[in-house]
């Protein structure tokens, strides 16, 4: 028996909830930055568990990225499906939110190594490290960190291959 209870919201407060949200998707950053700074978690999230940065990013507001992890964002949270913010920007191949994610806290190596997942699709780490022009031990490395990101999973039912997780 769950013993945990969702508190019933208002109607009001569901239609300020899905203002937030529209307002990421739609960049409207001085209203949603406005009610993060009188108290909104900066990591609220949507029915599907899509956070504030997941939907700024994937819609490519790139300034609104910068400053929702400014204000706390967790940028390695996942949505219900798995999906980072970054993996949401590179299926879109938004070049300035994939940079402004990079510069968030993702290395270089890992956005090298997700790039080419996304492109090419289930990879071993030697053929990836072939790939993106680095060793071995530092590519296993930055898939190892992506895994844990949530951005790639592996397979090792048929040897190791990795794949990128699908925006």
């Amino acid at each position: 028996m769950d013993t945990m209870t969702q508190p019933e919201l208002s109607d009001e407060a569901i239609e300020a909830a899905n203002a937030m949200f529209d307002a990421a998707r739609n960049g409207a950053s001085e209203q949603l930055l406005a009610w993060l700074d009188q108290g909104i978690p900066a990591n609220l999230r949507d029915s599907k568990g899509d956070s504030l940065v997941m939907l700024a990013g994937y819609h490519g507001h790139t300034e609104l990225v910068r400053e929702l992890a400014a204000r706390g964002a967790d940028l390695d949270m996942l949505n219900d499906r798995g999906q980072s913010p970054l993996a949401g920007a590179v299926f879109k191949a938004d070049a300035p939110t994939v940079d402004a994610l990079l510069e968030l806290g993702f290395t270089e190596t890992e956005a090298k190594l997700f790039c080419e997942l996304t492109r090419i699709g289930p990879a071993t780490g030697y053929r990836l490290s072939k790939a993106v022009g680095k060793a071995a031990a530092n590519t296993y490395q930055a898939l190892g960190s992506l895994s844990q990101k949530g951005a790639v999973l592996v397979d090792d039912t048929d040897g190791k291959t990795w794949r990128a997780v699908p925006a």
